[in-house]
């Protein structure tokens, strides 16, 4: 007993007494680093939008089938037959859609989730509505861990499951590039171990080092991000050590435009480093960020840093946004480690001696230690 031409189903009979369920991991957790590996080797599915379909055939008007996404415990769900009808789960009560349920026929059954606003709407065969917006509560953090189908009709009673599908929409955090490139550069084009300084990168005007010794900034080719094998390794000498491009032709903050500073940064234990985007090395910037050496990243506040909750891991990969409104004149911070989902840090507003029309720069000043940048992006562009 299959849907379509080829192919398995699952035959899913009720035991006496129950206990019979079917379960589709996902192996996620909403705090990996607190987890057992084992439960934690793919994304959390803590955001965005997720769909769940398959087809299901009762083989008598006494088999019914609950459907859940993550397990029979939590809402939302379905019930599939109970006296030939089909129910839907709101505020821990079993609602009835108004819908039956067909015997010895395949039915598609889909769950459509809003993870953000935490609704969910199901359809059976697409076109019949069986709920609409049902609120639930978010008991995990991680709906869609572990779909869940149980059989829970009469003893010996038998449904089919066949062609189960989940996918899943993350939110997206990150501002897509405008049409103009200020700045590209992947390192690849730079010869390994060789100095940075005065070269040119992919797109834009030369790199300079502005402060410090030459020999502290150099092409690495043991460790990168992406397509490639080559990264700038930034280190701090015996004083600090600065890496800059387009100070000497700048980037106009024009009114109508957003820009984006986008790069792969790798933090090792116990180092340190600041980026800016700023029109002076001496004043303060228009935005920055901060990696510490207890794993904090910072935010410049206008006169100073401040610490966020966001920690990151120490020698990983992780990309960093920050996202520049010249009609607000406030910046956005957003992160995504590897194997993570994004995250927005927050919107902060320039600092005071920086307005809009005003011309900056990039540049990455090392701390303490030796830290490595790949992938390094600046777009701007008139804002939709």
């Amino acid at each position: 007993m299959i849907y379509g031409a080829s192919g398995n189903a699952l035959k899913l009979t009720r035991q006496q007494g129950g206990g019979t369920q079917v379960h589709a991991y996902h192996l996620s957790s909403p705090n990996a680093s607190g987890s057992n590996w084992m439960l934690a080797m793919d994304n959390v599915i803590a955001n965005g939008t997720c769909t769940l379909t398959c087809q299901v055939r009762r083989e008598t008007s006494d088999a019914t089938l609950t459907i859940n996404p993550d397990s029979s415990e939590w809402e939302p769900e379905l019930y599939v037959g109970s006296n030939g009808l089909i129910y839907y789960l709101q505020d821990s009560n079993w609602v009835s859609s108004g819908l039956s349920s067909s015997v010895d026929t395949w039915e598609k059954y889909t769950m459509d989730v809003n993870l953000e606003d935490c609704t969910y709407s199901a359809y059976k065969n697409n076109t019949n509505t069986i709920c609409t917006d049902i609120s639930y509560s978010l008991h995990n953090g991680n709906t869609f861990r572990m779909p869940t189908f149980t059989p829970a009709g009469a003893t010996g009673t038998v449904v089919y499951l066949d062609d189960v599908l989940l996918t899943w929409v993350p939110k997206l955090s990150f501002t897509p590039a405008a049409d103009n490139t200020f700045l590209s550069d992947d390192f690849e084009s730079h010869p390994t171990r060789g100095l940075i300084d005065d070269r040119s990168p992919y797109t834009g005007y030369a790199w300079n080092v502005s402060a410090g010794d030459l020999n502290d900034i150099y092409i690495e080719n043991r460790l990168s991000f992406g397509n490639g094998y080559k990264c700038v390794a930034v280190e701090r000498g015996a004083s600090s050590t600065w890496l800059a491009s387009g100070d000497s032709n700048e980037l106009q903050l024009d009114p109508n435009y957003f820009v984006t500073i986008d790069f792969d940064l790798f933090v090792p234990t116990d180092a340190e480093v600041a980026v800016y985007v700023t029109d002076s090395t001496v004043g303060d910037p228009a935005a920055a960020i901060y990696a510490i050496s207890d794993g904090r990243l910072s935010y410049w506040n206008g006169s100073g840093w401040t610490a966020t909750s966001y920690t990151i891991d120490f020698d990983t990969w992780f990309h960093v946004q920050m996202m520049l409104d010249c009609n607000d004149e406030t910046y956005t911070i957003a992160v995504q480690p590897v194997g993570e989902l994004q995250q927005v840090l927050g919107t902060y507003d320039w600092d005071t001696t920086t307005t809009s029309s005003d011309s900056v720069f990039f540049f990455i000043a090392a701390q303490e230690g030796t830290t490595y940048f790949d992938n390094v992006v600046i777009t701007y562009g008139t804002v939709d």
